[in-house]
């Protein structure tokens, strides 16, 4: 019995490092870690049993462990401290004796992991895994259950089975074996039954085809930054409604940005067999009529900055991203300064050296950020842009502008293009007029497309299908003012951004994620034109709206956390300190200075250090609540006659106490048996037994105990004295 169910609890152990090592993120080193636990079960489980300092210690390792979750967080992010958590808890439970609670832990844990490898794409492997881990575990639960009856029936004894024979003879029937055929006929059905039913209903139960369990599907899209825009792949697009940003504009009135928000992430330039993809300009900067020095675009920093374009609008934004794209830091375009607040130093801020000034995320390890950017922000004039001359050729080197106006459109779209722009004479005009067409009721929006022929794409979306996603219609737009010779090229990043009254910021939902266009204009530099329908941004937005506010509520949590504690790493000085113990208390919020650098109305330091002492003020208060209310809960509830009863005893210890009577241990009944047969040596010791014998009448006999007779009692205790001629 007992080598049952520790070979099959084993066995389940194993299944979930089993799991991990499927996904690419843990190799089978990992495995080493079970086959050890399961080596020193036995030695541990003895000495938890033998000595009591073994558990104190390794309580202690238990305060420790939950002292560095917030530095696992920071290293591992929060899957990998889950996950730490689970092999911790595996591990304790592993080195400690198991009641059935136990195991039931180590069970749990080990389905905990096989989540964990499901959520980080496990190879197909992951299916025998899961049918072991089902077999084990079935196994597991019986053979645990069977050892629960057989301890609770313990203390009796099962009747003997006896047969009278004819002749008289008595003969014992032999102990019956707790494992027999019927037994493991049975749970071979129920093991065979569980693998059918789990299979059947993964069979026709729908499957949830991205996200949770890591399954990819070529026809399934979620939305999101990506680093492939393929045009030809059709397939159904998800709505995804998760907060991904949190923005702050400190120095607009009230918080609001009235202007349009395109979130600008990067720019891809080289269009290719139905693919947009980035490519670096050669000479961009001087192109738009300013030279910038090499050093400015190479090197990683916590701060970048570059020469401003000319007199454009400065707009700060104060950002907070949990999980930032590969592709490119969004922020409104374009950014001419950038700065990274607090966090790990492996993770700066660099200029990408496709040479359009895309901000980018260099280092490995964790991808959130929260950082300040001030993006100059053009506000042309129809006026100003038609005024702009049209002679590429002439400025742009014949790389740039090949690499800008390729299209593979065929001849008849070229003619359409032709005939919608042919009555516009300036470059504004005919990017307007191409957006209008884009626009018209011809063309919908839709999240359901079919698939695109690989050659000429657009053309089969411009003149088939007509249905299309923010992709089709930017690409569309592109490849059609390329066709007429003008520099053209897509941007992806995110549109929009919820207002939150609450603290004055805006949220950005993956499903904002967007594709647009920038045209160059001569002298005046590259412009955002958007030939998506107007309402595609607000898709399905009725829906969900419990999601999406939990979802800000989330990223806003991330975002404390993140700033206030993981990445807290100015030097605490001393005269800082004084100030924030003296602001504690009321008395020197003022006195914390703010240093040129940091957002309006953002003191450094105080926002982590006021925050943890009032946590740790108020837990402590609740502690020690607590505390006393589980002491006072220990106390047995007594009447107010046994409170007086237990009074006076009190009070007559006391006087025996500093009489010389040794106390130690002894009960009223034996405290009343010394004065008994001492009796000689007392003044008043009737005075002494009387009390004692209220004392048991009142307290464990329920007799009533009025003030008078307590009144009495008291004065008998004041009276007793030692006679001083009898010792």
């Amino acid at each position: 019995m007992s080598t049952g169910l520790r070979i099959s609890a084993y066995a389940v152990l194993v299944c979930g490092y089993l799991a991990l090592v499927t996904t690419q993120r843990y190799s089978g080193v990992i495995l080493s870690l079970p086959v050890v636990l399961i080596l020193l079960a036995p030695a541990a489980e003895w000495l938890d049993g033998r000595f009591a300092l073994y558990g104190r210690l390794t309580g202690w390792f238990n305060l420790v462990y939950l002292l560095l979750i917030p530095a696992f967080y920071s290293w591992f992010g929060l899957l990998g401290t889950v996950i730490l958590l689970v092999i911790y808890v595996q591990v304790y439970t592993m080195l400690h004796r198991k009641e059935r609670r136990n195991y039931y832990y180590l069970f749990l844990m080990s389905f905990f992991l096989l989540l964990a490898a499901c959520v980080l794409s496990p190879e197909p492997e992951i299916g025998l895994v899961m049918l072991v881990f089902l077999l084990s575990a079935i196994g597991a639960f019986m053979f645990l259950q069977l050892r629960v009856e057989l301890e609770e029936n313990r203390g009796g004894s099962p009747p003997d089975i006896v047969s009278l024979e004819e002749k008289g003879v008595v003969l014992f029937a032999p102990p019956p074996r707790i494992i027999d055929a019927g037994l493991a006929a049975v749970m071979l059905v129920v093991a065979s039954g569980g693998v059918l039913i789990t299979a059947g209903l993964f069979l026709i139960t729908p499957r949830m085809e991205a996200g949770l369990l890591g399954r990819t599907d070529p026809t399934l899209f979620t939305t999101g930054i990506s680093q492939d825009i393929d045009l030809a792949a059709g397939g159904r697009i998800v709505q995804d409604y998760a907060a991904v940003m949190r923005v702050e504009f400190p120095g607009e009135p009230g918080g609001r940005y009235d202007a349009p928000l395109f979130w600008r992430c990067t720019s891809l330039n080289e269009y290719h067999d139905a693919r947009w993809a980035r490519q670096g300009l050669t000479t961009f900067p001087k192109a738009l009529g300013f030279a910038v020095h090499p050093r400015y675009l190479t090197g990683a920093h916590d701060v970048i900055r570059r020469p401003p374009f000319g007199a454009h609008r400065l707009v700060q934004q104060a950002i907070y991203m949990d999980d930032v794209p590969v592709e490119g830091v969004p922020a409104l375009p374009f950014v001419q300064k950038a700065k990274r607040i607090g966090g790990s130093r492996g993770a700066l801020l660099s200029w990408d050296i496709g040479g359009d000034f895309t901000l980018m995320l260099a280092g490995s390890g964790q991808r959130r950020l929260q950082y300040e950017a001030w993006s100059e922000v053009g506000a042309f004039t129809p006026a100003r842009l038609r005024s702009a001359p049209d002679n590429y050729r002439d400025v742009l080197p014949p790389s740039d502008y090949a690499l800008l106006t390729y299209h593979d459109l065929l001849p008849a779209t070229q003619r359409r293009v032709r005939g919608i722009t042919a009555r516009q004479d300036t470059v504004y005009d005919k990017a307007q007029a191409i957006a209008a067409y884009l626009n018209r009721g011809a063309y919908s929006y839709a999240l359901d497309l079919p698939n695109l022929p690989r050659d000429h794409s657009v053309d089969a979306f411009l003149n088939e299908t007509k249905i299309g996603h923010c992709e089709l219609f930017a690409s569309a737009m592109a490849l059609m003012l390329r066709s007429l010779g003008i520099p053209t090229r897509v941007v992806s990043g995110y549109r929009g951004g919820e207002w939150q009254s609450a603290d004055a910021s805006y949220t950005v939902r993956a499903s904002m994620a967007h594709l647009w266009v920038e045209v160059y204009f001569i002298n005046v530099g590259w412009v955002t034109f958007d030939p998506s329908p107007a309402d595609t941004q607000l898709a399905g937005f009725g829906h969900g709206r419990l999601a999406r506010a939990a979802s800000w509520y989330v990223l806003k949590a991330k975002m404390v956390w993140y700033r206030d504690v993981i990445a807290f790493d100015r030097g605490i000085q001393l005269q800082r300190l004084r100030d924030v113990s003296l602001g504690l208390v009321g008395m020197g919020s003022s006195l914390l200075d703010r240093s040129k650098d940091a957002p309006a109305g953002r003191r450094p330091g105080g926002g982590f250090v006021a925050p943890i002492g009032a946590v740790t003020v108020v837990g402590g208060a609740l502690l020690l609540f607590v505390r006393r209310r589980a002491l006072r809960a220990k106390k047995p509830l007594l009447t107010a006659d046994q409170a007086r009863a237990v009074r006076v005893y009190g009070r007559l210890r006391r006087r025996l106490g500093r009489l010389g009577v040794d106390l130690r241990g002894k009960t009223a009944e034996e405290l009343s048996g010394d004065i008994l047969q001492h009796e000689a040596k007392w003044e008043n010791g009737e005075a002494a037994l009387e009390v004692l014998a209220a004392y048991n009448d009142v307290r464990f006999g329920a007799r009533p105990l009025s003030s008078e007779r307590y009144g009495k009692l008291r004065k008998a205790v004041r009276s007793l004295r030692r006679l001083k001629n009898r010792g």
